[in-house]
């Protein structure tokens, strides 16, 4: 697997996943700068395009689509135009199926387990996070009130507080559930359901795999 020989290739996604879990709250705080958040976005968004790098097929049709989202995503937060920020979601959601698809096809076929593995397993689980937190913002910017407590408004544009929804989807995908926000409406119930779902068996079904794997490794 010519793909998984490129070493390193997530440290980079894995810095910008890191350095956006530290700077979002900061910059929706009163006076923040918008284009942080955006530049960190950015930066993810190429972290994640670098480590598909070696997946020639589609590799073009992938960073149209990242980038289409981010101009979008841009100009409707810039313009405060809501059908913008919905459309460049809706690529961001559209990019981070491909990259999690993609990575993980890899992944559970490489007859090795490396560090880069386990890394690429991480960034698979945080962007399964970042998805879902983008899923939640497009549905209460589309329809406001699905959740509760996510009223803090950022940018001055009147859009629901990312981190609050980031913050959520985390603690849904690892079943924590604190309770301080919660879906109201029907879809973002079913969402929170799907979400949860999904964070049992990817611990369940794909870190078995890699220790299974990486014991038969130890015993060849």
């Amino acid at each position: 697997m010519k793909y998984l020989k490129h070493e390193n290739k997530f440290l980079y996604l894995l810095s910008a996943m890191g350095i956006m879990m530290v700077a979002v709250p900061d910059a929706e705080l009163p006076g923040g700068k918008d284009w942080i958040v955006q530049i960190i976005y950015l930066a993810m968004l190429l972290g994640a395009l670098y480590a598909m790098k070696k997946r020639k097929r589609g590799i073009v049709t992938s960073t149209l689509i990242a980038m289409s989202g981010f101009a979008l995503n841009t100009s409707g937060l810039m313009m405060n135009i809501k059908l913008l920020s919905l459309t460049g979601d809706g690529l961001y959601l559209l990019f981070y199926l491909i990259f999690i698809a993609s990575v993980l096809s890899d992944v559970l076929k490489s007859p090795k387990v490396t560090k880069d593995s386990f890394c690429g397993v991480i960034c698979v689980y945080l962007m399964i996070g970042i998805f879902y937190a983008t899923l939640y913002k497009a549905l209460e910017y589309a329809m406001p009130g699905s959740f509760t407590n996510v009223n803090i408004m950022t940018y001055s544009t009147g859009d629901p507080s990312f981190f609050n929804l980031l913050y959520f989807s985390f603690i849904t995908l690892a079943t924590v559930g604190y309770g301080d926000i919660t879906p109201l409406s029907p879809i973002a119930k079913s969402l929170v359901i799907l979400e949860s779902t999904t964070g049992v068996f990817y611990i369940a079904i794909l870190i078995s795999h890699l220790i299974g794997h990486s014991q038969r490794q130890h015993t060849e």
